[in-house]
């Protein structure tokens, strides 16, 4: 895989998802435009999306070693974009190659 097993993987994704949901939720206002905002992960070559998932990763397959992550918290507005950003933030300074994908609804 490359820099990291997919057991410890899955664990940071873990963590950022607890962390982003505390961030949407402390977002007083999900006002704002609807928003598809969402984590790419990526640099995982010949990993499957079956293995992500049988280690507890919601996620879908988005080309060769890219998977988008689920955001597992409510909000669609502010508290989804204030939710990934946080998500980003942990898998980044944990060394997960990964970006937030802004889209509008």
């Amino acid at each position: 895989m490359g820099y990291m097993a997919i057991t410890d993987l899955a664990q940071t994704i873990a963590e950022a998802a607890v962390i982003g949901r505390a961030s949407a939720d402390a977002q007083p206002d999900d006002g704002g435009p609807a928003n598809f905002d969402h984590i790419i992960i990526h640099g995982l070559k010949g990993v499957r999306e079956q293995t992500l998932r049988a280690h507890g990763v919601d996620c879908r397959k988005r080309g060769v070693g890219s998977f988008s992550l689920a955001a597992p918290f409510a909000g669609q507005g502010r508290r989804r974009t204030a939710g990934v950003e946080a998500m980003q933030a942990h898998l980044k300074a944990n060394g997960v190659k990964s970006f937030v994908n802004h889209q509008l609804d």
